[in-house]
């Protein structure tokens, strides 16, 4: 399991695999917090997939990405699956969103809006609203997609109106999904809008923090940037000894808070 749990009221809800080989088995689960039973009545739902990334809550619908899933011949190389939260529910699926590539970010949800990467480098932003016109086709939920000079691995951070992540070209990004739109150029950062790049000249896998409009953002190879928010430019930077490959903290020793 490399997923944070999520708690939603009354229920927890998780995803995990396991392979030998190549052949991968996962399992998306919901569990009362009561007893640890099935909100759906079964084990939850399996698929022959890698589940790797965060998973995301919006009303009753579960959001989880995955790698291809590996039963299927024709499938897409990965997916956005909404999973319906209510209990007792026989269909479990609400609809799917086939993605160009496995999928390790997780996924970071604002409003009706889940945003979601691939190790294409696409970002994707995609409409989980419950409305009838999309039902049909999932893929019409599409917003739009922001191309990365590399492979995205890492989580999404959603703060303020914005995005921000790394990628495996050891870039990281700060993305205003309100100046994007499905005829915009998805591979472009518009500075424009308040958009920017930083070269962090090694893979960016780790979650970037926000504080007091400072970005944080760490590299594989122990280097540590403090960003300017607003700009994108480097206010100072370190190195320690070591991968950072998961999310820094701040800590207020005067306060004891941590962020």
């Amino acid at each position: 399991m490399y997923s944070n749990a999520v708690v939603d009221g009354d229920n927890i809800f998780g995803v995990g695999y396991t392979c030998r080989g190549d052949n991968c088995e996962g399992e998306i689960f919901g569990l009362r917090l009561a007893d640890a039973t099935s909100i759906w009545g079964q084990r939850g739902l399996q698929l022959e997939t890698k589940l790797v990334g965060d998973i995301g809550i919006s009303g009753n619908t579960l959001l989880v990405g995955t790698t291809r899933i590996g039963d299927e011949e024709d499938g897409a190389e990965g997916y956005l699956y909404a999973l319906d939260t209510t209990p007792g529910t026989s269909n479990i699926t609400k609809w799917r969103f086939a993605l160009d590539a496995n999928s390790f970010s997780g996924v970071a949800v604002v409003d009706s809006t889940a945003y979601i990467a691939t190790m294409a480098g696409t970002l994707y932003a995609i409409d989980i609203s419950d409305s009838e016109t999309l039902a049909s086709n999932p893929q019409d939920r599409l917003k739009w997609t922001f191309t990365a000079d590399g492979a995205i691995a890492g989580p999404i951070l959603a703060d303020s109106g914005n995005l921000y992540f790394g990628d495996l070209a050891g870039k990281a990004y700060k993305i205003n999904p309100s100046s994007r739109s499905a005829s915009s150029d998805s591979t472009a950062v518009n500075s424009g809008s308040g958009e920017w790049e930083f070269d962090a000249d090694a893979w960016v896998w780790a979650k970037p923090i926000i504080e007091d409009g400072v970005v944080y953002v760490a590299g594989l190879d122990g280097s540590i940037y403090a960003l300017d928010e607003s700009t994108g430019s480097k206010k100072w930077s370190t190195e320690i000894d070591g991968q950072v490959v998961s999310s820094p903290v701040l800590f207020d020793r005067r306060r004891g808070e941590t962020h």
